[in-house]
């Protein structure tokens, strides 16, 4: 197998205008190590929808770094990814949680998958809304603790 030559290039990033080094042929998948956006093709085509390197929009990443706050995607994002992927994660106190879509299309299944297998710790919800009102860890709505989650993104 013969190795694929990267040539990188400087651009701005396209959230912070910051340098940032891209494959010159992709022009794409490098993190700016300002404002931590990873750099895509799509996203510059598209920058009102997500992509899966970024769960929130480009304009909605670049009105964030002009506010002076965090590039993360809030609960309603991630939401909204999930309803455009169907598979996603997220971590939460060094525990990641599944949310996939159920068999019948419509239900949420929620569950933490790197802890001991048990089946009572899978809950399936009617529907995204439903996910929404009622998803919980340790008897707190995942709405409510959103911002204490680390890491997000599809499985």
């Amino acid at each position: 197998m013969k190795p694929i030559k990267r040539i990188m290039k400087e651009v701005k990033c396209q959230v912070c205008r910051s340098p940032v080094m891209v494959d010159e042929q992709y022009n794409a998948d490098e993190t700016c190590w300002i404002c931590g956006w990873i750099q895509t093709g799509s996203s510059r085509k598209s920058p009102w929808s997500w992509s899966i390197s970024n769960i929130l929009s480009l304009d909605k990443a670049r009105q964030l770094y002009k506010q002076g706050k965090p590039i993360r995607p809030d609960f309603d994002d991630f939401l909204y990814f999930y309803k455009h992927y169907g598979e996603v994660e997220f971590r939460h106190n060094n525990i990641f949680y599944g949310v996939v879509r159920a068999s019948n299309g419509i239900g949420v299944v929620f569950w933490p998958y790197n802890v001991i297998e048990n089946e009572e710790m899978t809950v399936q919800f009617d529907s995204i809304e439903d996910f929404k009102a009622n998803a919980k860890i340790s008897g707190v709505l995942v709405k409510d603790l959103w911002d204490e989650v680390d890491e997000y993104g599809p499985m």
